[in-house]
C-alpha cells in the first residue's frame, strides 16, 4: 500500500540527491515511520505515514516544510559556497577577524557545564560533531544542510559514532537533546540579562 507513495516521494527529491541516495533516504524514513505508526488507530494510516516520510526526507535534504519543522534556524539560512567570489567583497582580508562570537559560545558552553545543563561528555560530543562536520565540508564537499543548524548530518554523526563506538542514531539523539537543553539555557540566560 505504501510503495507507490514512497516511490513518488523518492522521485520528487531525486533532483536534490542521487537516485540511490533518494531511494535510500525514502526507504529508511519509511521504515522508521512504519515502525512508529499506531496501526490500531481507526483513522487512515497510510496518508499519515507518507506525510511523515515526506517531511523526514525533506528535513534530511534541507528543504521544504520538513526542514522548517525540523530546524527553523537552518531553514532560514542561505548557505554560500566557500569558493564563491562574493566572499572577497563581504570579508575584507585586511581587517582583523573578531572572535567575539567564539568567545561568547565558549562562555555559554562553560556555564552550561557548570550549571549541569550538559555534561562534559555532551560538550565533547558537540565539539566532535562540529569538527567532523567541518572536515566533511572541507575535504569531501559534503553539504551541511541538515538538521540541527548544520550539525545533524548523518555523515558527521557516523564519523563521530565510529570514533566513540556508538550507533549513529544514538549520536544524533544525544545531539538533539544537547541542543534543546542549550537553547533553553541560553534563552533563560538572555531573559535574566534583559531583566537585570
Amino acid at each position: 500500500m505504501l510503495s507507490p507513495g514512497a516511490a513518488s516521494i523518492a522521485r520528487q527529491v531525486s533532483s536534490l540527491a542521487t537516485s540511490n541516495a533518494a531511494d535510500e533516504l525514502t526507504a529508511s524514513a519509511l521504515w522508521v515511520a512504519c515502525r512508529e505508526a499506531d496501526w490500531d488507530k481507526p483513522a487512515p494510516i497510510a496518508p499519515c505515514v507518507l506525510r511523515i516520510v515526506r517531511r523526514a526526507v525533506q528535513a534530511e535534504l534541507g528543504f521544504g516544510e520538513g526542514c522548517k519543522r525540523a530546524d527553523r534556524a537552518w531553514a532560514a539560512t542561505n548557505p554560500w559556497d566557500p569558493q564563491w567570489g562574493a566572499w572577497e567583497i563581504v570579508i575584507d582580508p585586511h581587517q582583523p577577524v573578531s572572535n567575539e562570537a567564539a568567545v561568547e559560545l565558549l562562555e555559554l558552553l562553560e556555564d552550561a557545564v557548570k550549571s549541569e545543563v550538559i555534561t562534559p561528555a555532551d560538550l565533547e560530543l558537540l565539539v566532535s560533531i562540529a569538527i567532523a562536520t567541518d572536515e566533511l565540508e572541507l575535504h569531501d564537499g559534503a553539504p551541511a544542510r541538515r538538521q540541527a543548524c548544520g550539525l545533524g548530518s548523518r555523515a558527521a554523526a557516523t564519523v563521530v559514532a565510529d570514533r566513540l563506538g556508538l550507533h549513529e542514531v544514538t549520536i544524533r539523539r544525544r545531539l538533539r537533546r544537547c541542543l534543546h537543553d542549550l537553547t533553553e539555557f541560553a534563552a533563560e540566560a538572555l531573559h535574566e540579562q534583559t531583566a537585570a
